[in-house]
């Protein structure tokens, strides 16, 4: 029982057992391979393939794992019947989602974004490159969640900020340091009324 070598096709009806190596330069072709050890195909290809069955998948050192799907509907990269799913056509990612409407698609689930002690986390939205937007929950010594866009020069500002961690809601407009459950920095302006059940002194304008 040594290595078995050939040049073109081994194809048989019943087993081929060798205690060494199976190598062919050809194509092995048989009703089933059932391989004990590590098969090595020196960069080749699988293809035409059904079913596999794997535990783990492995890159080489310094190389990257590569799946190349088709352009057509249908041509999808299905994990767990739908737990997730890339679409070969769209490159829509449905997680839990069979069928993604957009590039990231979640059915009967939450997202979640854990950032690392006293380090802030964002989710920025770019035109072409460039960020107008940002959302922000910075946990350091602001203690704060603030909604952002640039301004004229293209540096982003808080326009929106709530702070964290206490009891009572303190929200600031273009105030990033709230006092009180709303505070603006700027004038109000309302096609309503204002009302509360105690005013005091200080205001300003006609109407008053």
């Amino acid at each position: 029982a040594g290595d078995i070598s050939a040049s073109g096709y081994i194809s048989t009806e019943t087993n081929i057992t060798a205690s060494g190596n199976i190598s062919s330069s050809g194509t092995l072709i048989g009703g089933g391979l059932d391989i004990n050890g590590t098969t090595t195909f020196n960069d080749g290809d699988i293809t035409n393939v059904g079913d596999i069955a794997l535990d783990t998948i492995s890159s080489t050192e310094g190389t990257s794992i590569g799946v190349t799907l088709g352009n057509d509907a249908g041509d999808d990269f299905n994990v767990g019947s739908g737990k997730l799913v890339v679409e070969g056509d769209t490159g829509n990612v449905g997680i839990n989602q069979s069928a993604p409407t957009e590039k990231l698609h979640v059915t009967q689930g939450n997202l979640r974004i854990e950032t690392a002690g006293n380090t802030s986390q964002s989710i920025k939205f770019t035109e072409i490159g460039v960020e107008r937007a940002r959302i922000v929950f910075d946990p350091t010594s602001k203690n704060d969640f603030s909604f952002q866009t640039e301004d004229v020069s293209g540096t982003l500002r808080d326009r929106l900020t709530i702070k964290t961690t206490q009891n009572a809601t303190a929200i600031g407009i273009s105030n990033t340091s709230p006092q009180e459950a709303l505070d603006v920095s700027g004038n109000i302006k309302t096609d309503g009324n204002i009302s509360s059940p105690t005013f005091f002194s200080g205001f300003a304008g006609s109407g008053f």
